[in-house]
């Protein structure tokens, strides 16, 4: 399941909260709406600042992991901050490496995630 909420945080950063087992169906969707939306922000000049929430997410299948990254590629651009939250420290340590060619951050705290997507760092690490 994934949940956006795009309005109630003042500091314009999207919230996505995703829960339970992923299919290659519902990254493909969650990443073509997210495209409409980042267009929208993008048209009007607002920054992208985005905050993934997968910490009651399970763990995905390879081919959906392969996916969600082919899907990022083709969303975010170099300006665009995403911060990924998850509590498992394996899948912390996966994901940073997976990532650590973008500007995605990966945490394993709320705060100093939003403080990242909010900031002029350019990496957390």
């Amino acid at each position: 399941m994934v949940e956006i909420d795009l309005l109630s945080d003042p500091d314009g950063i999207m919230a996505i909260f995703a829960s339970g087992q992923w299919e290659l169906v519902d990254v493909d969707l969650l990443y073509r709406n997210l495209r409409i939306e980042l267009s929208r922000r993008r048209a009007h000049g607002r920054p992208i600042r985005i905050l993934f929430d997968i910490t009651e997410a399970l763990r995905p299948s390879e081919a959906v992991a392969a996916r969600t990254l082919w899907q990022m590629q083709r969303t975010f651009q170099p300006s665009d901050r995403v911060a990924i939250l998850t509590n498992d420290i394996d899948q912390k340590k996966r994901l940073r490496l997976l990532l650590e060619s973008t500007n995605v951050a990966v945490f394993s705290s709320k705060l100093p995630s939003e403080m990242w997507l909010t900031s002029d760092i350019d990496r957390p690490y």
